[in-house]
């Protein structure tokens, strides 16, 4: 029994040890997250990017869009190119991304304002009712006074150290910068969102064609073999299965039609255009296999310094840390300002009985110490600090999101390459099979079901590649987004 609960003992105490550790491994995990990356980061060069940037107060004409602006795609199909523009100008994400960059400028030159003088204008005008009942001052006289007071005044404060000004200047830039990349960010992934719902508005489109051509071969499929029931030739189960077959194609019709018109509708949002209908997207052949053309390590490595989403993510970091300090400084530093005050008093009348004009000035120093509380609100470092750690845990699970899904569209690429190369063999066939089969109708030795079969086949051979090169097209432009760029060049060709 003894053994026992020394056993108990030794497993409470190693569990401690372990929690310990593992809290002190965390508490070193945070403080030494990739303050190296975060610097990377923050050194970037930022000249290229700031061609895409909206000027400062053009966002208005980017939120409004007009009826004739918005009807551009009524009655007939829009090229993916048009729609890419559109977007770029009529998109709401990205007003309200350039909004943001706006708010995040002003308040940096709030931050910088903060440390300039403070400069304020007083006016007062009273008027006093005075009765003096004893004094002991024999210039004072007794009685009762009634007189106008009127006080104009100017004060002057200049920080001379604030070290919570200071950091507040660096929280505000990293904010900008950070806003500069949800801007930059909210570019490509607008971008990357139309780009992918416009190619799979056209595999529903696509879908759609090959299901209605499967739907016509079917039903003279099923009128032939009708036909055939009816001199007695035919097979009853056959026949069912055709219909069967039938029914279930319409049904995935309406499915697919229903696709389509979700489809056309994401795009009208996301582009502000009416869109009806799409445009075929070629796929240049060099196109398919370009994931064979680089190491998917590097790109890994590049992605680090050039994805937006994850540069904004180490410039909240950046913001945090600074945001942190500050309230530090809030809390513990001294505070010395200068100060001066003018003022000019005019009295109708005062206690020595008489009145009196009087400009005063004064100016000085000032030190103040916090010492316990400053401000009622308790210590804000500590809050602070923690939202630092939070985005430290942020820009670390953003970094390996952004690994993971690069490398999972990778293989995604190469699987759908090796996937191609199959369709294409299969459809290869299927359409030797097709051109056999009407060779050997024009001879006599088969019938138009069988030719009507081998075209069914062809069909669906067909349709399963185009959509399968689409879905390449899609993770194509995915990886370009995951790469750091937008797909907005498309517009210009």
């Amino acid at each position: 029994m003894k053994a026992y609960h020394l056993g108990i003992l030794c497993c409470a105490a190693l569990a401690g040890c372990s929690n310990s550790v593992s809290k002190n491994q965390e508490a070193n995990h945070l403080s030494q997250l990739p303050e190296q990356k975060v610097a990377v980061h923050m050194q970037e060069s930022m000249e290229p990017r700031q061609a895409v940037l909206p000027p400062s107060g053009d966002t208005k004409r980017r939120s409004t869009l007009r009826s004739e602006d918005r009807s551009v795609g009524q009655g007939r199909s829009v090229p993916l190119g048009e729609l890419l523009a559109n977007a770029l100008t009529y998109n709401s994400e990205i007003a309200k991304a350039a909004k943001s960059v706006d708010r995040a400028s002003a308040q940096r030159m709030n931050a910088y304002l903060g440390y300039l003088p403070q400069v304020s204008l007083s006016y007062t005008a009273d008027h006093l009712n005075e009765k003096i009942l004893d004094s002991d001052n024999v210039v004072y006289q007794l009685g009762e006074a009634a007189y106008p007071v009127v006080t104009a005044g100017v004060t002057i404060e200049q920080p001379l150290f604030d070290l919570a000004r200071l950091y507040g200047i660096s929280s505000a830039s990293a904010s900008r910068k950070k806003a500069e990349m949800d801007y930059i960010s909210a570019l490509a992934k607008v971008s990357g969102n139309v780009f992918e719902t416009y190619l799979s508005a056209l595999q529903s489109k696509g879908r759609i064609k090959a299901l209605k051509k499967r739907s016509r071969l079917l039903a003279s499929q099923v009128s032939g073999e009708d036909t055939l029931q009816r001199t007695g030739l035919g097979d009853v189960a056959r026949l069912a299965a055709l219909r069967s077959s039938n029914s279930d194609l319409a049904a995935e019709e309406a499915l697919e039609t229903a696709s389509y018109a979700d489809a056309l509708a994401a795009l009208s949002r996301l582009t502000g255009t009416l869109v009806h209908d799409v445009e075929p997207v070629p796929v240049p052949k060099r196109l398919l296999g370009v994931e064979r053309t680089f190491d998917v390590n590097e790109a890994v490595a590049d992605s680090l310094s050039r994805n937006p989403e994850l540069i904004a993510a180490a410039l909240a970091l950046t913001s945090a840390n600074a945001r942190a300090r500050q309230a530090w400084a809030q809390d513990f530093v001294p505070v010395i300002k200068g100060y001066y005050t003018y003022e000019d008093e005019d009295r109708s009348a005062s206690r020595f009985g008489g009145g009196s004009h009087t400009q005063d000035s004064r100016f000085g120093i000032q030190l103040s110490v916090p010492i316990f509380n400053v401000g009622g609100a308790g210590y804000g470092n500590m809050a602070a600090s923690i939202d630092a750690q939070a985005s430290a845990i942020d820009y670390d699970a953003a970094s390996r999101q952004l690994e993971i899904e690069i490398r999972s569209t990778y293989r995604r690429m190469s699987d759908l390459t090796a996937a191609l190369a199959d369709l294409d063999a299969a459809a290869a066939q299927a359409r030797s099979a097709h051109q056999a089969e009407q060779a050997k109708l024009r001879t006599g030795e088969t019938t138009e079901l069988a030719v009507a079969a081998r075209e069914f086949d062809l069909s669906k051979a067909t349709e399963k590649t185009e959509f399968y090169r689409a879905e390449y097209l899609k993770h194509w432009g995915r990886l370009q987004v995951l790469l750091g760029r937008d797909l907005f060049n498309m517009a210009e060709t």
